[in-house]
């Protein structure tokens, strides 16, 4: 596994026509959409849409997966962290990022411009299980120094645009492995978690290809798929999106400290912008944490300087800039706030 993916070196893979770009528009507003839908609203050949698709996903461009809410499967706790590496060489890098990969409650990792420094999504059944993760898990790993922690306390946006993603992830075995110690194992059979860790891995599967890889006859496979989307918060189908695939080739994390009195106005300033693709209040020392995409780095910290510098409300923030992603797991959907 290829685990140095930067956003040029993903686009040399495939530079998206505007074919791809529509392709890519659909799934986005509707992932479960047919490809005979989709070839003859794009006047192309069924063919074409399928050898489309599967250009996209190999690029890593794009994937369409069952998504479960996390408080169904048990983790009521979310956050941000952030690991020092040692002594900051990219093999030091790389072996601390496929160590934290290897983590199933870490569900995002990515690594910072000039630092050597990987930033994560984590979550947990609970503020105690986060710190458990973090004390017998994350900080055994060799070459981290020291280890941030900021959790989550509401989540205003949350979007699939935040890839890259650089390996499919996960994979049915590693996926199914990790179901069973959930909440979810008390609700279902092992018939059912085996089609929805199949739907986690790709959530465009026709039953029989779900019945091959689960090794369930196609019949139980259909009432089990049955039975997972009438149960709420289980399975849904969202499209994960490479940035660079919406023309976004340049991400920051931005950590922001907003006056308390003047949160509601903060969020609904922000929400509309396409460019914030993930908006969170945390613990710390900033009360927020915001992704920003945008097609170069002079027009990201544009935006910033636009929308976040010349605000009254925001009294600091601090940029962190994005190079690579290691990992990023869309199959768990994090609730949203409605204000």
């Amino acid at each position: 596994m290829n685990w140095r993916k930067t956003h040029s070196e993903l686009s040399s893979y495939l530079v998206t026509d505007e074919l791809d770009s529509q392709i890519i528009s659909r799934l986005r507003a509707e992932p479960e959409i047919l490809n005979s839908r989709l070839s003859t609203e794009l006047s192309v050949s069924n063919a074409t849409i399928g050898t489309r698709l599967k250009k996209l996903k190999e690029a890593g461009m794009l994937c369409v997966v069952g998504s479960t809410d996390m408080r169904v499967a048990g983790f009521g706790a979310f956050a941000w962290g952030g690991v020092e590496i040692a002594h900051g060489n990219s093999q030091e890098e790389d072996e601390v990022a496929q160590q934290l990969a290897g983590i199933p409650e870490v569900i995002a990792i990515g690594s910072q411009l000039h630092q050597a420094q990987l930033m994560f999504q984590m979550m947990g059944r609970d503020a105690a299980d986060l710190a458990r993760t973090i004390d017998e898990k994350v900080s055994t790993i060799e070459s981290v120094s020291s280890i941030e922690l900021r959790v989550v306390l509401a989540t205003y946006k949350r979007s699939t645009d935040m890839g890259p993603i650089v390996a499919p992830y996960p994979n049915f075995e590693t996926r199914l492995l990790e179901l069973k110690p959930t909440a979810l194992a008390k609700k279902f059979n092992d018939r059912e978690l085996a089609v929805l860790a199949a739907l986690h891995c790709d959530g465009r599967m026709s039953l029989r290809e779900v019945a091959r890889i689960t090794n369930i006859p196609e019949s139980q496979v259909r009432s089990a798929s049955k039975k997972l989307s009438e149960t709420p918060g289980v399975i849904s189908f969202q499209t994960a999106v490479h940035p660079q695939a919406v023309g976004h080739r340049a991400v920051s994390l931005v950590y922001l400290s907003v006056d308390y009195k003047f949160v509601s106005d903060f969020v609904n300033k922000l929400l509309p912008f396409e460019e914030v693709s993930h908006l969170s209040q945390i613990s710390g020392r900033h009360n927020f944490v915001a992704v920003i995409n945008a097609r170069s780095r002079p027009q990201l910290h544009g935006f910033i300087t636009e929308r976040l510098r010349t605000s009254d409300i925001v009294k600091s923030f601090e940029v962190i800039d994005l190079i690579r992603g290691y990992k990023f797991d869309a199959a768990w959907r994090e609730p949203i706030v409605q204000l």
